[in-house]
């Protein structure tokens, strides 16, 4: 027997739909915070309604299907999203207890529409770690699933220089606020850790 934390798909589950949902229009919200919405991400979007979808009971497919729909008809109307928008949005999926794996998935869908330019723009990433605090994945845990979507992004640049630290610190998962010997450590955690895959990765 094997222990499973989160609720199955039996019936027709509507806290799982509204986590679901809600990650839609946050996904929308990452995909509009540079004010437009590409066509890859867009279908990003939309392939992750349509997996959610294909998945459901038949019985449940036309239900989930609207509220799929109907979530992103409203997310792909953002053209700027308020910061009190995104922390409510947030704030429901935390409170939903366990929906773990719900909750990973908004995470990642998030940082499949960040890398659908191949570039890791600053204010996406930003927003991203944000939107992974506020619905309750642990840091390390963020870094983790980010780091698999980082590789062979493009990092972009600024006249600024501080801004270019920051985003540097970011891409790698340093937080600002950590002491210099902490954020030594880490790199020095982050060399060993992928100069020892330095063998594996076909890309030079």
């Amino acid at each position: 027997k094997y222990p499973f934390q989160d609720p199955g798909y039996c019936d027709f589950d509507k806290k799982r739909i509204a986590i679901e949902t809600r990650g839609i229009k946050l996904a929308a919200a990452i995909a509009c915070s540079d004010g437009k919405l590409s066509r890859k991400e867009g279908s990003i979007i939309k392939d992750y309604a349509s997996r959610i979808v294909d998945i459901q009971l038949d019985r449940h497919k036309d239900k989930t299907k609207k509220s799929l729909n109907d979530a992103i008809e409203d997310g792909l109307k953002y053209e700027a999203v308020s910061k009190s928008s995104i922390s409510t949005l947030c704030r429901y999926i935390k409170n939903v207890e366990g929906y773990n794996n719900d909750k990973m998935q908004v995470l990642e869908l998030c940082l499949d529409v960040m890398a659908a330019d191949d570039v890791a723009d600053k204010h996406e990433l930003e927003l991203i770690e944000k939107i992974s605090k506020s619905i309750g994945i642990e840091y390390e845990e963020f870094v983790k699933v980010r780091e698999k979507r980082m590789i062979g992004l493009k990092t972009m640049t600024s006249d600024n220089d501080s801004d270019n630290i920051e985003s540097l610190e970011r891409t790698i998962g340093i937080k600002s606020d950590w002491s210099k010997s902490k954020k030594i450590e880490h790199c020095k955690k982050e060399f060993r850790k992928w100069n020892s895959r330095l063998g594996a990765l076909k890309d030079k």
